[in-house]
């Protein structure tokens, strides 16, 4: 019992990251990947868009990676 609800929660997991990841263009993708730098601008699409698509699995990995970025996106500090 307790592997299915692990199975499913590894598959929901998945599903978020494949709609999120569909969802960003090549650039995005690449400053999440770390391949170009992640600038404000692409910090705000990416964001916007997991926002968009309910991506918050992926929205909490950029806020952990990017934390300056995220505040001036909310336009406020974070509070740790």
């Amino acid at each position: 019992m307790q592997q299915n609800e692990m199975q499913k929660q590894s598959e929901e997991i998945f599903r978020e990251f494949m709609d999120v990841t569909l969802q960003l263009s090549e650039e995005e993708l690449q400053a999440v990947h770390g391949i170009v730098p992640m600038t404000q601008e692409l910090f705000n699409r990416c964001a916007g868009k997991c926002e968009e698509i309910g991506g918050v699995r992926q929205l909490e990995e950029l806020i952990r990676e990017f934390p300056e970025l995220y505040r001036v996106y909310r336009g406020k500090e974070i509070i740790a």
